[in-house]
């Protein structure tokens, strides 16, 4: 499967149905340290996967840097994932739609958010969550 590239400062990406689910993809870059609108995630389907791939060098931060993924209504961080010291520079979580504190049809945003020395280098990166139907299988 090819993944697409949005143009740097797209915040709305692509979605891709497949047999295993719905996936959706944002692009996450070292300057977007607000958050973002990425996805928005329809009441009929279930976030259950969530994984980063950079697309460039790993983030050069002092301490740390992870690309998060937050529910907006409720600010509610779902993930964080390791984007400097993550091997292969590809990182991949299982999420519960459990942690969810709002109705799913809100936007998910994506923000990059890092710790000691700034980078002056690394990513952008790739986020893709998959989402399963509630509906039985796709």
């Amino acid at each position: 499967m090819a993944y697409p590239v949005p143009v740097t400062g797209q915040a709305i990406k692509a979605t891709s149905n497949t047999a295993s689910g719905i996936f959706k993809f944002a692009r996450c870059a070292r300057t977007d340290t607000t958050a973002t609108d990425a996805f928005i995630v329809p009441p009929h389907l279930t976030p259950s996967h969530l994984t980063v791939q950079s697309l460039g060098p790993l983030s050069d931060a002092g301490t740390s840097a992870v690309v998060q993924l937050i529910e907006k209504t409720g600010s509610t961080v779902i993930a964080s994932i390791d984007v400097k010291t993550s091997k292969y520079g590809f990182s991949a979580v299982d999420i519960s739609p459990q942690i969810f504190s709002s109705k799913l049809d809100a936007p998910i945003q994506v923000r990059y958010v890092e710790t000691g020395t700034p980078s002056t280098s690394g990513g952008p990166w790739l986020v893709s969550l998959e989402t399963m139907s509630n509906y039985g299988s796709n």
